[in-house]
Formats: structure tokens, C-alpha cells, sequence
């Protein structure tokens, strides 16, 4: 029936499904997109039920088919002769399967069209030795505001024929049309309006039921839309649908649970691209494209939540190396995206937004670096032509953010990090120290500009710029001495910004009246800052002027003052990091504070280790060092712990396994950036024991609430923080590294040297079938050439097909226009007479009435 990968997934399998629309085939909205589940039952509950949220505009709206066979009703799953299973899907198909009676066989196939249309296509397959009269109808429940809404049939033109209205929404009237489609919920007397059809199926054969969900503005243009739908024959999408999906990657590791977990992972990279919109002139994504998401009220897409709100670049760094192989257009258009909203001097916003809503927070520079990974996949020279200026230009925008001007760059704000809650930095958490971020050097940032520096280095023999190679080069130098001279002992550490020391702080006053002149004549062996918390109070910020009095490191008087303005404010607590490193603080003191509010001053600690330290293994390293920050990144006493590797190490006193109460937990934004380092640090192996570690605490989450999250429990399989979130999902990128195996198209294959992966592995995309184990590769063509090779590799190895069969192509899922001039756009409606109207005309081609419970 299909050739997409077949599975039998039940209600207790590891997996995360929604159904939406694909940007590769069809239309998508950034302000009024509906996506789907198909939820499998059990025991009394529906077998099989659909359902959405329409973005929020409904608690809860669904669809349930029920079976009318002989008098006897089939909807539970406890009256199925075998309860339903998901056995295929793509980005925007899922076909489920059942035996609604022994010998009576379901094939329930279900797409996505367009953000706003889904389809059902239901076969039944008569095995048994005499004909069938079956009757399919799909019941309607809709909840909003905690409260059943009343649903409704529309009797159309005629009289015999209904479709199902699931209600009136904010700019949404969701119409159910089932082809030959009526109701006899009017002549049974039900309360509960359903709609469907009856067909007869001679013993052997099968027959097939379609039905439309359309949900647009108006009842009227819903239901045009979905006759529209039923119009046209749906084989040329299922075409579509099964050729685009020869270009996800189908992978078997031996463990049908891992394969699972995979396969949902790249459905999910692919669900998130939306097609050009807004400011975006390319491709963008989102992070969560599921039920509760995708509805703007505004209609313009700023009061999206936070994973609708823009181009995340930690996201878009994971997802789109990922994609350049899958949609090699929405990879480079994300990149793209962002160099086309750069501004004159090279700034790029951290978060465009498709509703031209920007942080006005400097991007991480990741940009470049992520445009090569795609770049060597997709190997599209006009790619890194059309982009090179722009990245160079970033690149050199960072030098601008050096308070010291020491040509070391500082961070500006903690969301440049991706991570609010390190020890050092964290603000408004009473085991963080919350020092400014900007008054510190740090070795992450270095990092970032020489992985960005490395890939513009590169770049430069593509657009054949030997300036540009010269400069980028010298940045590269003193991003490297920089580097060399934060190495500490055993670990690249912070310093601070102005003296370049690292230093330990301590606590010089505790917990003062707020409204005291607080004497400390406190002489620092080393110049340090002072880091000045204020709490107490309400939640009111108060109206305050602190002041600090003391010796700079001239050995000159000075007093700081700082109004409320320059405080960071969080839940009732103030914090302020001195400007100046004072060799000596003598008073303390504020004006504007009474004594509720208490007063806590301490120098700044720089010797904090984090997963910032570790950083470095993203560029090439003196080898001594790489093989230290290796063996700390995967020491289990230190950073690795049984889900990856976390934000600060076990032994220190403020890590928090759960992220709450100290910092920790395990993000997969760091263990694709760290993962990858340590690969090229030679720790291939012990990586790929670690995202195997991963896999197996996405099979256990899944299994069990059936989506990803923001962030994972460092030592238990616990999902956290917001659920559904992209960055969750199975370090795409990092595993195809560790498997060596990039099948870039459908006549080139990349092996690389390395087998991370460590155990047999095959993979099939774009027609080309690729089995891996410690001992040999075997590639095949489409064409039928086969390349066999001797492993492990001595090196990395490239293979083209020399006569590849035609590059598979598919059109759009689109509707022709001559079915939209059979069927056009209905006239607008009348105004409303009475609360219920009761006939509307729709450009004199058809008549509905519509009949409410």
C-alpha cells in the first residue's frame, strides 16, 4: 500500500506524532495553523479519535468514526476485534490500522493538506466470505472555555445530504464533509450531531470512505473548501506525499525502539519549517508545531508564545545541518533569513520574528559555522557566495563588544548563552552569584569566534577573497593566543574583564539594613568587583541609589554610584556588579532603602567550573588540552552523567540533576556542540555510548507523555520545562556523525572515517540504501551500482554514482484552479437576522440550511 517505512505502534510506543502540513508540498500559515494528533485508545476510550486545538481557540475539538455494522456499534476500543496501530507516517500522514471485526480490516489514512485542511481516507478491507453494509460516522465534541460546545449539521442543497459544523471559533468554523455524506442524527432523535455514509462491500473487496475537515474564517468558505477537497482525486498526493518522503532518512540500528525515536525526530525537524512569510524572505521554523500552537490573534504573529516567536539560532544551529540533506532549501533559507534582516554594521537580531518583532540582543555568533555544516552537504557554492559578506560582516560586529578594547569580545546578555542559570551569572536564584555577564571574558564566547573564524576561513577559497583570508587570519591568532591564556591548571577559566585575573570571591557584608551606612574598610589582596543584592520588600522595585566607596586598582579614591536603573531586577531582588575592581571597598551604603530591605555584598568569583569551560573542544586545541577538557567532559563524577553531559559538574555544590535548585539538567543544544568537539577530540566511541544513553531516555519519556521537552533530568528519564520543544528531540546531527554515513543525494554518499556509532547500522534516503558495521560498508544505488569497502576506514571516503537514475521530483499539493472556478469562493455572508440563521445562500449554487441540537 505504501512504501513508507511500516511499523505497529500502540498506544504504549516510544513516539511524538502530530499531523500538520509539509513546507516541502504545501501551504503553511504562520498565524493560523492546525495541527492534529491521532490518538490511539484503550479500553473504553475511542479506539481511534483525531483531535486538535485549533491554537488555542478550543480546549479540546474531536473526531471520532464510528462503525454501524448489523446494528452493532463500534467506536470504543474495547469493541474493535483488535484495537488500532499506527503503522506509517510522515510529516503530514498517519495511517492507522485496526480489525473493526474479525476478517474486517481498517486502513485509516489521514493528511495533512494545508495548514488549515485535513483529509481521511478510510478503506475496509471485507475478508470474509460474504458482503458487508457498514456505515462510518464521525462524531463530534468540541470543548472551549470549560464548557461542551453545541455543535451543528448543515443541510445542504437538496435536502439528503449534511456536513458537520464544529462550532464558531475567533475567525474559525470548522466544517466535517464526508463524501455521499449525510446524517440521521435529525431522524434517530440524536443530541449528538454526526456525519457519514453507508457503503456495501462484496466478500473479498474493499472499499474506501473520504472525508474533509476544512477550517477557515466562515462556514461558508469552510465548506467550500472542503467540497473542493472532495472533488479531486487524492492518488497524485499520496504520490507526492511517499516520494518527498524518500528523502528522510529511514534508519535501522537493531533497536526497533531507537529506530522509532529517530524516525519521529526527523518528522518533527521536517513539521517545523514553515514556507516563507512575514520578514522572512526564505524558509523559517518553529519550535513546537503541535495542537495548542499556531493560532496569532493578532493576525500578525507577535503574540505567538515563546517557541512561535522566532528563529531560534540554538534551535537553528541543531535543525538545519539536520535538514540540508532532507530540505536543503528551508537549511539554507533559515541561514539566509537572517543575513537578509542583518542590519548596515553587521548586527543580527538573536530572534527575528515573522511579525518583524526583534530582542534588539545581538545573535550567538554560531551563524557561519552552521552555514558550513550545510554548506558540505549540500554543497551549494551560490549558497556561501550569497551569504559570505553578510557572515564576515557579523563576525567583525562581535569586535565591537570589547568594553576593554582589548580585541577579546564580551558577552552583553545571558540570552546570547542560551542558559540563565549558570553559578556565576545566573540573576534572581539565591545560590547564584548573579555577576554581570558583560564585565567577564569568557572561554565559551572565544570558542564561538573561532568555530565562526575557522568556517569564514574556509568560505574565503569559495568566493576567492585573499583579503578576507588575511584578515580572517589574524583574528584567528589572537582568538587563539586569548584562548591559550585563559588556560588555568586544568581547565580554560572566566576572568575579568578589566584586570584578566581569575579570581575566588567571598561574602564582605550580610544581609545589612538596607537604610545603614555600612563601614567595611575591607582590603582585596587581589583588585575585585563587588556584586550588590538587594531583597526584602514587595515586588516593587524601589526608588534606590547605591552607592560604594573605596580604593580603585591605581590605589586612587573612588565611590561608584548606581541608581535602580542599573540594577538587574528579578521576583523582589535587585543585583548590581561595581564597574570598577576595587583593591579596597570601605563603605557600603544606599539612599531610598528602608530596613525591610536587607543588603548583601560579596567580590566576584571567577573560579567557577561550568559546561562553558569545555567549549573550547569546538575548534582544534593544543592536544594537552583537549585530552584534559575530554577526560572532565566524560568523567562521571564531573559532567557526564547517565543522560549526557550537564551544565556544571556533580561535585559542585550548587548542581541540581533537575535544573531547579541549582543548575544542571541536559540540554541537547550542548551535547550536539560538546558531542561534536569530542568526536574530533578522538572520543567517537564514548560519545556514541552516550547518545545511545539519550535514545534510550527518549524511549522511556516517550512512552510514557509521548512529546519532547525543552530539557531532561541529568540522571532520570523526566521530561522538563516546556513540553513539545523542538530542541528535545534526538541529536539529529551529532548521530549521523557518529554513524559516518551522509547521504547527501541521490548519486552521492559521504563516509567519513570515524564510527562513533560503533554497531551495524543501515540507512536509506534518496533511493540509496547504506549498511555500516565495524567490518565493512556496502552502498547501493538506485541505479544499481554497489560499492563495497573494507572497515574501519583509513580515511574519509566520497562515492558518486557515475550513472545515477533522473533525481526523484514531486509538484505541490495544491488543488487545480479549474476546481476552484467550479467551486468558487462563496459571497460574502448577510448580516446576521437572528441568533441562529436558518438559510444562507452561497452564490446560488447551493442552499444550506443549518439545524442545531
Amino acid at each position: 500500500m505504501t512504501n513508507l517505512r511500516e511499523w505497529e505502534i500502540s498506544p504504549d510506543a516510544p513516539y511524538t506524532l502530530y499531523l500538520a502540513s509539509d513546507a516541502r508540498l504545501s501551504k503553511t500559515s504562520y498565524v493560523n495553523d492546525q495541527s492534529w494528533e491521532i490518538l490511539l485508545g484503550s479500553g473504553d476510550e475511542a479506539a481511534l479519535k483525531l483531535q486538535t486545538r485549533y491554537g488555542s481557540r478550543s480546549d479540546l475539538t474531536s473526531l471520532v468514526p464510528m462503525w454501524q455494522l448489523d446494528e452493532r456499534v463500534v467506536y470504543q476500543a474495547q469493541t474493535y476485534h483488535n484495537s488500532a496501530v499506527i503503522t506509517s507516517f510522515a510529516p503530514n500522514r498517519i495511517i492507522a490500522e485496526a480489525d473493526i471485526l474479525p476478517n474486517v480490516h481498517l486502513v485509516a489514512d489521514h493528511f495533512a493538506f494545508t495548514s488549515q485542511v485535513i483529509g481521511g481516507l478510510y478503506t475496509i478491507q471485507n475478508k470474509t466470505k460474504k458482503s458487508l453494509t457498514i456505515r462510518l460516522d464521525l462524531f463530534g465534541h468540541a470543548i472551549a472555555n470549560d464548557e461542551e460546545k453545541k455543535l451543528a449539521l448543515i443541510t445542504l442543497a437538496g435536502g439528503d445530504a449534511h456536513a458537520l459544523s464544529l462550532g464558531k471559533y475567533a475567525r474559525l468554523a470548522p466544517v466535517v464533509l464526508v463524501e455521499n455524506g449525510n446524517s440521521d442524527s435529525i431522524s434517530s432523535g440524536s443530541t449528538r450531531p454526526k456525519v457519514g455514509t453507508t457503503i456495501k462491500i462484496k466478500a473479498g473487496e474493499e472499499a474506501s470512505i473520504r472525508f474533509v475537515h476544512a477550517g477557515l474564517d466562515d462556514i461558508r468558505q469552510s465548506l467550500a473548501e472542503a467540497r473542493r477537497w472532495l472533488a479531486v482525486d487524492w492518488q497524485a498526493f499520496i504520490n507526492t506525499i511517499e516520494t518527498a518522503s524518500l528523502a528522510i532518512p529511514t534508519i535501522q540500528t537493531g533497536n526497533l525502539d531507537w529506530d522509532l525515536v529517530l524516525a519521529c525526530s526527523y518528522n518533527r525537524a521536517v513539521q517545523s519549517v514553515l514556507r516563507p512569510n512575514g520578514i522572512f524572505p526564505r524558509e523559517t521554523f518553529v519550535s513546537a508545531r503541535m495542537p495548542q500552537y499556531g493560532y496569532s490573534r493578532s493576525g500578525s504573529g507577535t503574540d505567538h508564545p515563546r517557541m512561535w516567536q522566532g528563529q531560534t539560532v540554538d534551535t537553528a544551529s541543531m535543525l538545519t545541518p539536520a535538514l540540508a540533506s532532507v530540505y536543503p532549501q528551508a537549511a539554507e533559507g533559515i541561514i539566509r533569513n537572517y543575513v537578509a534582516l542583518q542590519k548596515k554594521d553587521g548586527f543580527i537580531d538573536l530572534l527575528p520574528n515573522l511579525g518583524g518583532e526583534h530582542s534588539q540582543i545581538l545573535c550567538t555568533p554560531i551563524l557561519a559555522q552552521t552555514a558550513w555544516r550545510i554548506y558540505e552537504i549540500t554543497e551549494n557554492k551560490a549558497f556561501i557566495e550569497d551569504n559570505f559578506e553578510g557572515l564576515k560582516q557579523f563576525f567583525y560586529h562581535w569586535f565591537g563588544q570589547d568594553v576593554d578594547e582589548d580585541g577579546i569580545p564580551e558577552w552583553v546578555d545571558q540570552r546570547q548563552t542560551h542558559y540563565v542559570a549558570f553559578p556565576t551569572f545566573g540573576m534572581g536564584r539565591d545560590w547564584a552569584q548573579g555577576a554581570n555577564l558583560s564585565t567577564v571574558e569568557t572561554p565559551d564566547l572565544i570558542a564561538y569566534l573561532l568555530a565562526e573564524a575557522d568556517a569564514l576561513l574556509r568560505m574565503t577559497d569559495i568566493v576567492r577573497d585573499k583579503q578576507a583570508k588575511s584578515d580572517v587570519a589574524s583574528a584567528i591568532q589572537i582568538l587563539t593566543d586569548a584562548l591559550e591564556s585563559m588556560w588555568l591548571d586544568d581547565h580554560y577559566a572566566y576572568r575579568d574583564r578589566d584586570t584578566h585575573v581569575s579570581t575566588s570571591g567571598k561574602i564582605i557584608l550580610d544581609e545589612g539594613n538596607g537604610d545603614t551606612e555600612h563601614i567595611l574598610e575591607h582590603a582585596l589582596l587581589i583588585p575585585n568587583r563587588v556584586i550588590v543584592k538587594i531583597t526584602g520588600g514587595s515586588r516593587h522595585i524601589p526608588k534606590v541609589t547605591l552607592h560604594i566607596a573605596g580604593i580603585n586598582t591605581e590605589g586612587e579614591p573612588i565611590r561608584e554610584t548606581a541608581n535602580m536603573g542599573a540594577f538587574y531586577w528579578y521576583t523582589g531582588e535587585g543585583v548590581y556588579t561595581s564597574k570598577t575592581a576595587f583593591s579596597q571597598i570601605n563603605k557600603i551604603w544606599c539612599e531610598g532603602l528602608s530596613r525591610v530591605y536587607r543588603i548583601t555584598a560579596r567580590t566576584m568569583d571567577t573560579t567557577a567550573i561550568d559546561i562553558n569551560t569545555l567549549m573550547p573542544l569546538m575548534n582544534i586545541i593544543p592536544e594537552k588540552q583537549a585530552k584534559t577538557l575530554a577526560s572532565l567532559a566524560l568523567d562521571d563524577e564531573q559532567f557526564l552523567r547517565p543522560n549526557g553531559i550537564t551544565m556544571i559538574p556533580a561535585s559542585s555544590d550548587y548542581f541540581d540533576p533537575a535544573n531547579a535548585e541549582g543548575a544542571g539538567g541536559i540540554w541537547m543544544y550542548w551535547q550536539h556542540l560538546i558531542g561534536l568537539g569530542l568526536i574530533h577530540a578522538g572520543e567517537a566511541n564514548k560519545v556514541g555510548d552516550m547518545v545511545k544513553s539519550q535514545l534510550d531516555m527518549l524511549v522511556t519519556i516517550l512512552s510514557d507523555i509521548h512529546t519532547t521537552a525543552q530539557f531532561y533530568h541529568s540522571d532520570n528519564a523526566q521530561a522538563l520545562s516546556e513540553k513539545g520543544h523542538l530542541n528535545g528531540i534526538a541529536p539529529l546531527y551529532l548521530i549521523q556523525q557518529l554513524m559516518g554515513v551522509t547521504i547527501s543525494r541521490h548519486d552521492k554518499v559521504i563516509l567519513s572515517k570515524d564510527f562513533g556509532w560503533g554497531r551495524a547500522v543501515t540507512i536509506r534516503q534518496h533511493g540509496v540504501y547504506v549498511r555500516r558495521t565495524t567490518k565493512s560498508i556496502k552502498v547501493e544505488f538506485a541505479s544499481g551500482k554497489v560499492v563495497e569497502l573494507d572497515a574501519p576506514l583509513k580515511e574519509a571516503h566520497i562515492i558518486v554514482d557515475d550513472k545515477p537514475v533522473a533525481k526523484t521530483t514531486y509538484n505541490d499539493i495544491s488543488l487545480p484552479e479549474t476546481v476552484k472556478e467550479a467551486i468558487p469562493d462563496p459571497e460574502p455572508p448577510p448580516p446576521p437576522i437572528a441568533s441562529e440563521p436558518t438559510a444562507i445562500s452561497s452564490n446560488k449554487r447551493i442552499i444550506i440550511e443549518v439545524d442545531s441540537d
